[in-house]
């Protein structure tokens, strides 16, 4: 008895057309009932149903929650769904308009006030540890610029490589953690200027700061760029997101330019990376939220277009502003300012 896939609403539709399901899956015997976890559901199950075929296995009935997998007496697989209400969404888009007003109004002015004001919930924003905009210092430090710098070009470039889903093999992933090694070492030697009397290994630069921040915002968008996929997609594929060693050369090339780029301090390149710094921070943010917000919801791998996934988006980015306005809010009660922490170079 093959296994199909369909979707309980009313009549059961197959993956590859109508009727009772696909021929050529999975023998199933005589079961005639069980459940299957959602973590891996959909997608492990349309390849085993059809290991060809990227057709969605569901039925669009709105937005759409599934419960569980079930098999029928009938041996086909039966995709039981919840819809979102309506009224959800209208307070899900209100809630998220509402905080974005209000973090707009009370937040400095302008958009550098703004990319400020995300960058004071994530980065100390000490002058002396930052580069210039002219005679203002950028909205994140030096190793916090290039952090997510890094990671946003990263996000960027590793998706238009298409729904990988696996993080990078051991002969990449050696050279990501130098990146990550690089960056704790340097960070730790930063820390301890601040403490009277305490050794350190060398003198702080903001190109340094600047320049490991960068490989740890490469490995970050290694990791998350795959997790995110594998998490979400129906269809993603089972390829290292940064597999190979032309794609790390790109995206190391790709940080060169960035970090020069800051490096100038010419108004030209700077004001604009600037800007992309603080929409790394809301991208990175958005992206974690959200796979926390699906794997919550128990929809893991039931999206096929980015416009499925507007809920679980929506709900994401309105948790990375929920965070960023509390520390922001926390942050300036405690010090009464907009201003970066005074740290030592």
């Amino acid at each position: 008895m093959a296994v199909g896939i369909g979707v309980l609403l009313g009549a059961r539709v197959g993956v590859g057309g109508s009727g009772e399901g696909v021929a050529g899956g999975v023998e199933v015997g005589s079961t005639t009932s069980c459940t299957m976890g959602v973590g891996t559901g959909v997608g492990e199950a349309l390849k085993r149903a059809h290991p060809t075929n990227k057709k969605r296995a569901n039925a669009r009935v709105g937005k759409v929650f599934i419960l569980f997998l079930r098999t029928g007496s009938s041996g086909t697989i039966i995709i039981q769904i919840m819809s979102l209400s309506l009224p959800l969404k209208i307070l899900l888009v209100a809630a998220t308009a509402a905080l974005i007003t209000v973090w707009l109004v009370k937040t400095p002015p302008g958009l550098l006030g703004k990319i400020d004001a995300i960058g004071y919930a994530v980065c100390h924003q000490a002058p002396a540890r930052s580069f210039l905009i002219g005679d203002r210092p950028t909205p994140l430090c030096a190793r916090c610029s290039g952090m997510y710098l890094g990671a946003l070009a990263g996000i960027i470039y590793l998706m238009r490589l298409g729904r990988r889903g696996e993080i990078p093999p051991l002969k990449i992933g050696l050279v990501l953690i130098f990146f990550v090694a690089a960056f704790g070492l340097d960070g730790l030697n930063s820390f301890s200027r601040l403490i009277p009397g305490f050794p350190f290994l060398y003198q702080s630069q903001n190109w340094l700061r600047l320049a490991t921040g960068t490989g740890m915002g490469l490995g970050i968008a290694a990791v998350l760029v795959p997790v995110f996929n594998q998490a979400v997609w129906i269809d993603y594929n089972e390829l290292p997101a940064l597999g190979e060693w032309r794609h790390l050369g790109i995206l190391f090339i790709l940080g060169i330019l960035l970090d020069l780029g800051v490096y100038s301090q010419n108004p030209l390149l700077i004001y604009p990376l600037a800007v992309l710094s603080g929409l790394g921070v809301l991208v990175i943010l958005s992206m974690v939220y959200t796979i926390i917000w699906v794997l919550f919801s128990k929809t893991e791998n039931r999206y096929y277009h980015i416009q499925e996934l507007w809920v679980p988006l929506l709900a994401g980015f309105l948790t990375a502003m929920l965070q960023i306005s509390l520390i922001d809010t926390g942050r300036f009660l405690l010090t009464g300012t907009w201003a970066g922490i005074p740290l030592p170079n």
